[in-house]
């Protein structure tokens, strides 16, 4: 059994509340996830951002890339020799229009050298961009359990699932979504891994 707990990088003393003993004596497996960064790596309000805005990948001022680099510093320092920690995500749901590929790439390979000083064995977690390329990243850490984590959301997406029937759905996750992982997981070094998904719209056809 695995769970995903998601931290911000202003709380991450609440990982410190985590029962990770309880867990690894009753064999569950944890991914630390860095849900909100700050300054937002999306704008949305699941990464601390309250007005829309991103300033995550911005240079000059705040530098919240290092400050995230040093999130995954300390999770790594602090978790590592954890039997129940299973991996570290680098950082959640990156938007593509806010956060420039190249930034990210050199964010991951920042966070790649810093946690492997800690763990060989820790799942490296990285996350698909929001409306961006999914296969850009397949490729970006060696293959030593780098893992690229995508969400599959049926239950936004208005123009295409809106108004269709539950078999669909069904039959769109079977063919067209399993296609894709296919195509990500033979496109190179990063394992796949659906870390969220939803299998229906909320306004179906019945």
């Amino acid at each position: 059994m695995m769970v995903r707990t998601t931290l911000g990088t202003s709380l991450l003393t609440a990982g410190e509340r985590l029962p990770l003993l309880f867990l690894s004596a009753h064999g569950i497996k944890v991914i630390i996830d860095l849900h909100a960064a700050s300054g937002s790596q999306n704008g949305q309000e699941h990464s601390s951002s309250c007005n829309g805005i991103s300033e995550w990948a911005k240079q000059g001022g705040t530098d919240y890339l290092y400050e995230s680099i040093m999130a995954t510093e300390f999770l790594a320092s602090r978790y590592t020799n954890n039997q129940s920690l299973l991996g570290i995500e680098l950082l959640n749901e990156p938007s593509a229009e806010m956060v420039p590929f190249d930034v990210l790439e050199y964010y991951y390979k920042w966070s790649y050298s810093v946690i492997r000083n800690h763990t060989a064995s820790a799942y490296m977690i990285m996350c698909q961009c929001i409306r961006g390329d999914w296969t850009e990243f397949v490729n970006v850490l060696p293959a030593d359990n780098v893992v690229l984590n995508v969400h599959l959301y049926n239950l936004f997406n208005l123009d295409l699932f809106g108004m269709t029937t539950a078999q669909w759905n069904i039959d769109f996750v079977y063919n067209d979504q399993l296609s894709l992982l296919q195509k990500l997981n033979m496109a190179g070094n990063a394992l796949i891994f659906v870390g969220e998904f939803s299998c229906i719209q909320l306004y179906l056809v019945i």
